[in-house]
């Protein structure tokens, strides 16, 4: 499931988001998969899609802009559907983070449609590139794969009726990937001039109630994933400063939290491991300072004195300590024969 968008205790909520979003996916910055919903597949973690080539990852990955994908009919259902990739940034930082991939259903704007009235007898539809009817408040119509001539300007030529009619397009272009979708208005001739401006300001609110459904629940599943996120990144970067003892917080119940779960149990562990090494380290250094005989590591390759005990009486060693230099007081190394 996925209890940020299907909030149980918001009824109206839910029934609005799973009719117009039947599945949601959220990648991570390598185009993987790490949240998946759908109402029409069930997939296992082994078989969760991986986009890394797909443009729903490529062109926000490069763009970091929203991509709107071309209109397409979904085999199991036969439903026109169209995908919306989102993407996820660092609100802090700015760095990109992942996308949210939002498959929209065309059909839940079917009932918009239909209470459309344009005069006595008009009727308004979505339709592709191609000229297909997507969406119609008659189904039959867009069972029968119904083609029209998409008009270039407002005109009369044959529509969707199969008669003569005041045609009218209005072409949304989205973000210039070539996905472009159509919505005409198809008035009888007899009545289209005391309806024109009526039928512009019908369009303009099916493109403003459509696009701000979609930037609206877009926000919302980012803010909801992104603060999670967000809190992993910060305590990536305080551990990467040398503050190891960080413990992420995420209250949820998915894949995020598990993520965290993990993360912590890894800085725990890191955190041991540090513990025993500098145990370790101060014990072998206690150990040699305890010689009463001097004590000390040459490296062969360039001579530098590494370590040594208080007994050597070398003082404090730095990268230009040379065994020749303070053993015998010169500035060479010493030849075969002396070595």
């Amino acid at each position: 499931t996925f209890p940020v968008l299907l909030d149980p205790e918001r009824k109206v909520y839910e029934d609005w988001g799973v009719r117009v979003f039947p599945s949601i996916i959220v990648l991570d910055d390598q185009g993987k998969a790490i949240v998946f919903h759908s109402l029409t597949q069930i997939l296992t973690a082994s078989r969760i899609p991986d986009m890394a080539e797909k443009n729903e990852f490529l062109i926000p990955l490069h763009t970091e802009k929203t991509y709107y994908s071309p209109a397409y009919f979904d085999e199991a259902t036969t439903k026109p559907l169209m995908k919306i990739a989102v993407p996820i940034k660092d609100i802090r930082t700015g760095f990109f983070k992942g996308v949210l991939v939002l498959e929209m259903s065309l059909m839940s704007m079917r009932e918009i449609i239909a209470d459309i009235s344009i005069g006595r007898n008009g009727i308004t539809y979505i339709v592709n590139s191609s000229g297909k009817i997507l969406v119609h408040s008659d189904p039959s119509v867009v069972r029968r794969n119904t083609y029209i001539k998409v008009p270039e300007k407002s005109e009369i030529m044959n529509g969707a009726q199969g008669r003569e009619a005041f045609l009218t397009a209005n072409r949304i272009q989205f973000n210039g990937y070539g996905s472009t979708l159509s919505v005409v208005t198809e008035t009888p001739t007899i009545e289209v001039y005391s309806h024109i401006y009526r039928s512009v300001v019908i369009i303009g609110i099916i493109i403003i109630l459509s696009l701000a459904g979609a930037v609206i629940l877009g926000l919302a599943a980012i803010r909801k994933i992104a603060v999670p996120i967000e809190s992993l990144a910060m305590t990536a970067k305080k551990i990467s400063g040398d503050n190891v003892p960080q413990k992420v917080e995420i209250r949820r119940v998915d894949e995020l939290n598990d993520l965290a779960e993990a993360y912590n149990i890894m800085t725990f562990r890191l955190t041991k491991t540090i513990d025993a090494l500098e145990y370790e380290r101060n014990f072998l250094n206690s150990a040699i300072n305890a010689l009463s005989h001097p004590f000390y590591i040459i490296d062969v390759k360039d001579y530098t004195i590494k370590l040594a005990n208080s007994a050597a009486c070398f003082g404090p060693l730095t990268k230009e300590s040379k065994c020749y230099y303070i053993t015998h007081k010169s500035d060479r190394p010493c030849n075969e024969k002396d070595h």
